[in-house]
């Protein structure tokens, strides 16, 4: 184990893949995200990971969160999305550093985000509980997707 030490959150855009919309994060454990050249691969792969199903396939909102995390290990990929309005659905992929558009789903046998990746988690299950359930009757999406986690370190 190593000493926690704050890392680098910040968003990055807003990203339109037919009827969704994907907030874009970025996380290092440098001074700043330094492989920008990962991203078109990666955005490439969202319309095959938004297609995605679970044994659960609740309806969703076509709404979601793509954090992409410079590690110690190599690039993760979270992206979770919005569904039957109270779950998440989540899928973590990683790619290695010397082979960064090569993508291996590594969630489904338990792993979970880590405690970087949850900073991002806990302000959009926080946005949107304020923008979209407590909205409920008139959910305010375009509100949900301008609130923003602010840049962090």
């Amino acid at each position: 184990m190593q000493v926690y030490a704050p890392r680098q959150i910040k968003y990055h855009k807003l990203i339109s893949i037919g009827e969704w919309k994907v907030k874009l994060y970025l996380i290092s454990k440098e001074s700043s995200f330094s492989n920008m050249a990962v991203l078109p691969a990666a955005i490439a792969q969202l319309p095959l990971w938004l297609s995605e199903q679970n044994s659960f396939n609740a309806k969703h909102y076509h709404s979601a969160f793509l954090i992409v995390h410079e590690a110690s290990e190599g690039i993760f990929y979270i992206l979770s999305w919005w569904l039957d309005g109270y779950m998440l659905n989540t899928n973590i992929y990683l790619s290695k550093y010397d082979k960064p558009a090569v993508f291996t789903k590594i969630s489904g046998d338990g792993l979970s985000s880590c405690i970087w990746e949850l900073e991002v988690i806990n302000h959009e299950s926080k946005a949107w509980s304020k923008q979209v359930l407590q909205k409920y009757e008139t959910p305010d999406f375009d509100a949900y997707f301008n609130t923003t986690f602010k840049t962090y370190m």
